[in-house]
């Protein structure tokens, strides 16, 4: 059974880029005396790898059937961090439990790409009654990210949302329609964003007027990636990691020490190994003979390829900062964990990309 649903290049191109991420992990901690960081990684990795399995294991058929029960358990976990969560500069986006703390919001994004594709198995996205369901859940699940708030999160659902849905019928006017409301609606949101949240768009467009505060990480990260240059510094010789300035380099700015430390060539091999996964999900929506493979397929590329682009764009100044992890590479458990159940969701959808009956 394992054997018929493990897919090995899947697991390979993830498993590569988590040892890549416990490396640069171990290199931007260590520096600092703060080794055990890597350490953790390696076992958040096996832990995710436990879940990688299980995904497998499940197979589509009980994944479709377990759908909207593990949507509500997600949900009510992102409602649950809105009360009990713990508040870390400013926002709820942690649930802790004894010496554990988990983000809900990392265990969404999985469950939210299969919960779409049972829909897309249930009925394609044309008329009202085959777009009230997701819509209403991506709403649902944005909102309540949000809410923490952690608006760069909860706006990765809806390009997932949008894809699904066009790889699965929606026709082209209606997501059209939908891009030029988000258009419209952008420059009102900037209104409702939280102080902290203006001044880090402030700082992205102008990050030397606010060179001391908001605007230093992007001008640290900035110098370091183009002082990499074409084969970088080498592991553990990057100026701005072994002298401690650029902070928060093992999370959201891993990248960072990647292009100085491994230079274009190295920060090439990470994005190749992400985006093999990205393009394995999108070749998989192409040619699935049923909706539900092509619905994970393609919500778990987008899913991926968003975070992607946002995280290496938020490192090279090219979008501001958000927060949003590096797929695999980041350090963080919830967020690892999460990115091997998208592979897990992967390898799923290669596997049953040639039942048609996986729609009825």
């Amino acid at each position: 059974m394992l054997r018929d649903r493990f897919d090995g290049v899947v697991f390979g191109l993830a498993l590569a880029a988590s040892v890549v991420g416990i490396v640069f992990i171990w290199s931007a901690s260590s520096t600092a005396g703060r080794d055990g960081f890597a350490l953790r990684q390696v076992i958040w990795l096996a832990v995710a790898v436990a879940g990688y399995f299980g995904v497998v294991l499940f197979g589509g058929w009980r994944l479709r059937r377990a759908a909207v029960a593990l949507f509500g358990v997600a949900v009510a976990a992102l409602l649950a961090v809105l009360i009990f969560g713990e508040v870390v500069k400013g926002a709820r986006r942690w649930i802790v439990v004894g010496p554990l703390r988990f983000q809900p919001s990392e265990f969404a994004k999985p469950v939210f790409v299969l919960l779409l594709a049972h829909l897309m198995a249930l009925r394609k996205p044309q008329g009202v009654r085959g777009l009230v369901l997701p819509l209403g859940a991506t709403a649902l699940v944005a909102a309540s990210v949000a809410a923490e708030p952690d608006l760069g999160t909860a706006l990765v659902f809806l390009p997932v949302a949008g894809v699904v849905l066009f790889v699965c019928g929606l026709p082209r006017r209606w997501l059209l329609v939908g891009a030029a409301l988000v258009a419209v609606a952008a420059p009102l949101g900037f209104g409702m964003l939280k102080p902290y949240q203006r001044q880090r768009l402030l700082a992205f467009l102008n990050p030397h007027k606010a060179r001391l505060t908001e605007g230093y990480q992007i001008l640290q990260s900035e110098v370091a990636v183009g002082s990499g240059g074409l084969w970088g510094k080498g592991l553990r010789c990057g100026v701005h990691n072994a002298l401690n300035l650029l902070p928060e380099r093992h999370t959201d700015f891993i990248f960072s020490v990647v292009a100085e430390e491994w230079g274009f060539a190295g920060s090439v091999l990470v994005l190749c190994l992400l985006f093999g996964l990205v393009f394995l999900g999108f070749r998989c929506a192409g040619v699935a003979d049923n909706r539900f493979s092509a619905a994970l397929g393609a919500g778990v590329a987008t899913l991926m390829a968003v975070q992607t682009f946002v995280n290496v764009g938020m490192v090279t100044r090219m979008m501001p900062i958000t927060g949003l992890p590096l797929p695999f590479v980041t350090y963080g458990g919830s967020a690892l964990v999460s990115s091997w159940l998208c592979a897990g969701l992967l390898s799923v959808a290669r596997a049953c990309r040639r039942e048609p009956l996986m729609d009825v």
